[in-house]
């Protein structure tokens, strides 16, 4: 259990240095305690600037000043529209997705090239997002360059599963 906590934890520390997302701090810390390892310098770091910011907005508070700040700030969760900790990780999933599909279609017998037309011909039937070819052919290419990891596997998280209409295509 203790073997899988630290390499749980120690695939979230890469994650997290890599994309700086808080909130993967939050779950080294459960994953340590809940492990009954030692908690990364990283988490601590982290607990002690939120910390010193919440106490500072405690006391502006107390003493009837206004807080400089939000508490997501304080969190580092701040960030608008796609620099937010929540866009990065639903284009994180939105990545893995494809690279998940377009394998499935090529496991099929078809060519990348066809694979990813098939996969931007039911994105745009399913949600007119701006996915573009470029997009998809970078995911595609650090998957085979560098495996799961590259395609947002690198926490110790399960690839999704292929979409329901990858079963639709057939075998070359």
């Amino acid at each position: 259990m203790k073997k899988l906590a630290q390499e749980l934890i120690d695939g979230r520390v890469r994650l997290y240095d890599e994309l700086q997302d808080p909130l993967r701090l939050w779950e080294i810390y459960f994953l340590a305690r809940a492990g009954g390892l030692e908690i990364p310098p990283c988490v601590s770091s982290y607990l002690d600037r939120v910390s010193r910011r919440l106490t500072e907005r405690s006391v502006a508070l107390s003493e009837g000043r206004a807080p400089r700040g939000t508490i997501e700030q304080a969190l580092e969760l701040h960030g608008r529209g796609r620099g937010s900790v929540v866009a990065k990780r639903a284009a994180l999933r939105r990545q893995q997705q494809l690279v998940v599909d377009v394998i499935e279609v090529m496991a099929k017998g078809h060519r990348q090239t066809r694979a990813i037309d098939l996969c931007l011909e039911q994105l745009e039937h399913s949600s007119p997002s701006a996915v573009d070819r470029r997009t998809v052919e970078r995911a595609v290419r650090e998957y085979k360059r560098k495996g799961w990891r590259a395609a947002g596997g690198r926490g110790g998280g399960l690839p999704p599963e292929p979409s329901a209409w990858t079963r639709q295509i057939k075998a070359r």
